[in-house]
């Protein structure tokens, strides 16, 4: 099986070439975002009723945590609102039963880090971790609760595809739109990691290519789907995908000998 999933992802790879050329569809729109700040305020508010920070000790990630460092308040152009708790601090069992409980909020979706190890010979185990948990408030708002794993000195979360890494922070109080929140104190170090020069703005945002800290899970899953939207990005959006293919590369999931691509034995 591994060395048919190698073989087959080279066989793609071979057909993207050197990534030059112009787009054959228009490059996506910046993003304008369906945020309602009052609605996000509303949400923010039933979501520390339900679970207090002197018994859930969440705090504000993320594109919430930038909005409220530099904006201080919720970014306009936002989609969802986005927090972290930590795994030793919670049972995540009892706080999804606990949020799926709560009726201001309807339980989306729990999603798992999958991470495949390999063992000796054609042996592989998976080790399955919990990652995210996704919320609908009443309002409509989405809350993205993303369980926090400390390993090997960095602090990650992420999803069944993603991993984001971080330096360990501590937390401190503060308030984002007169709710009380936790968020990491180290704000100028954290943000950096997440976003490079955060103190810019900007309007076009993708989790995959603007993300510094971003590193590909170990799954045959997330390399097969990186690697789908690096063959998508090469016909539509040839910028991206070098931009892609240097994160493949920086991540030695990929590497490119002559100008022409391979996949690593990255699992």
């Amino acid at each position: 099986m591994e060395n048919d999933f190698y073989h087959v992802t080279d066989q793609l790879l071979s057909v993207i070439g050197k990534l030059d050329g112009n787009p054959t569809q228009a490059k996506k729109s910046d993003r304008e975002g369906d945020f309602s700040l009052e609605d996000a305020r509303e949400a923010l508010s039933c979501l520390q009723e339900v679970l207090p920070n002197n018994e859930y000790p969440w705090y504000v990630i993320s594109g919430t945590f930038l909005g409220l460092h530099r904006e201080g308040g919720f970014l306009k152009h936002d989609y969802d609102i986005d927090v972290g708790i930590n795994i030793e601090d919670v049972n995540a069992t009892a706080l999804i039963r606990k949020l799926a409980m709560a009726p201001e909020f309807a339980v989306k979706k729990v999603d798992h880090h999958l991470k495949i190890i390999k063992g000796q010979g054609k042996l592989f185990s998976v080790q399955k971790d919990i990652a995210l948990i996704k919320l609908v408030h009443a309002s409509g708002i989405n809350i993205d609760i993303f369980v926090h794993h400390l390993e090997d000195g960095v602090i990650w979360h992420g999803s069944s595809i993603h991993r984001w890494e971080n330096t360990p922070y501590d937390l401190e109080e503060r308030e984002l739109d007169g709710v009380p929140v936790l968020a990491p104190r180290q704000a100028d170090q954290y943000l950096t990691e997440n976003y490079g020069d955060w103190r810019v703005p900007v309007k076009s945002f993708d989790c995959t290519l603007s993300t510094p800290n971003l590193t590909i899970t170990k799954s045959f899953l997330s390399v097969a789907l990186f690697i789908k939207r690096l063959y998508v990005f090469s016909k539509t959006e040839p910028q991206d995908a070098r931009q892609l293919k240097q994160r493949l590369i920086e991540n030695r999931v990929i590497r490119e000998v002559a100008g022409k691509l391979y996949a690593n034995k990255y699992i």
